[in-house]
């Protein structure tokens, strides 16, 4: 069976999706680079001044580093300046077939695996639960997943997400809360309170890492680091501790991998892309730039 994760940045559920088969393609989005262990392939559909807009010159640069550098195919509707592995998503095909309600990134990715025919689409990190931000983005996830469904293919969102989530119209609920929707908020707390105390075993096996590198104050070289992230590889039958404990590990270490790499200076940004560092100038094209912060 064709199988495909999409996977958006709610905590919710966006790391379930870690777990899944190594056969399931994973495709993410936004900081999804941060979280998943793998991705095939990624989205990015918005202008380069949105993204700027949105993150901030800090994260942009840091953005822009990572999708000048991936060699995962990131798929994009505009310009994305000097990457890898570019793949234009063909919008003018997609509106012949689904006509033109791409309200989000989301649509985008589900329509894609609609027209290269996958057998089931998990959906993990995407609630859309902020009516001021997502509400109508909404809307047009629930219209894909149903041309989906419509298709055959077998959708499977998570509990704990409020999509295709709604009252039985016309049928009366006798003014009481229903016993599914307390379950489901149940499942929704458990599971943050998992995520919760994950990041905080995280953090602490990050604490105890970088006391263990720093047992020798000369600091440590990028071969001894390789070396550390070798060990890491997961193993069989390990429990979901020790798995926590290992990607916190490798986040880590490849975080000091990157800083003696030199992928934190600031990047080279397309000529005409505005943006903000070292007293208020950028890198175009090797030239520096003034640049106008809005």
């Amino acid at each position: 069976m064709k199988s495909v994760a999409l996977v958006g940045t709610a905590q919710t559920s966006r790391d379930e999706a870690n777990y899944l088969p190594p056969e399931v393609d994973r495709w993410g989005l936004g900081r999804c680079f941060t979280f998943l262990d793998r991705m095939d392939r990624f989205f990015e559909v918005h202008t380069l001044n949105w993204i700027r807009n949105r993150a901030g010159n800090r994260s942009f640069t840091e953005y822009m580093h990572w999708l000048q550098r991936t060699e995962v195919p990131v798929y994009h509707l505009h310009p994305l300046g000097p990457i890898q592995r570019p793949v234009e998503i063909p919008l003018d095909a997609l509106i012949e077939r689904f006509g033109s309600y791409f309200t989000s990134s989301v649509a985008y990715m589900l329509a894609t695996a609609i027209i290269e025919d996958y057998d089931r689409i998990y959906l993990y990190g995407v609630d859309m639960a902020t009516e001021a931000e997502y509400g109508h983005q909404r809307a047009g996830c629930e219209y894909f997943i149903g041309w989906a469904r419509g298709a055959g293919i077998e959708v499977i969102v998570p509990e704990s997400s409020p999509i295709l989530k709604a009252p039985l119209y016309a049928v009366p609920r006798q003014n009481m809360v229903p016993v599914d929707l307390l379950m489901e908020k149940k499942i929704q707390l458990a599971r943050l309170q998992g995520i919760k105390q994950e990041e905080e075993l995280a953090l602490s096996t990050q604490v105890s890492c970088l006391k263990d590198l720093t047992e020798d104050f000369s600091g440590v070289s990028r071969e001894q680091i390789d070396e550390h992230i070798a060990i890491l590889k997961p193993e069989e039958h390990e429990t979901t501790d020790q798995l926590v404990e290992k990607r916190a590990k490798l986040r880590l270490l490849e975080e000091l991998r990157d800083e003696i790499d030199g992928l934190f200076m600031p990047a080279v940004i397309p000529e005409g892309v505005p943006v903000v560092w070292n007293g208020g100038k950028a890198e175009s094209d090797g030239k520096p730039t003034e640049t106008v912060v809005q």
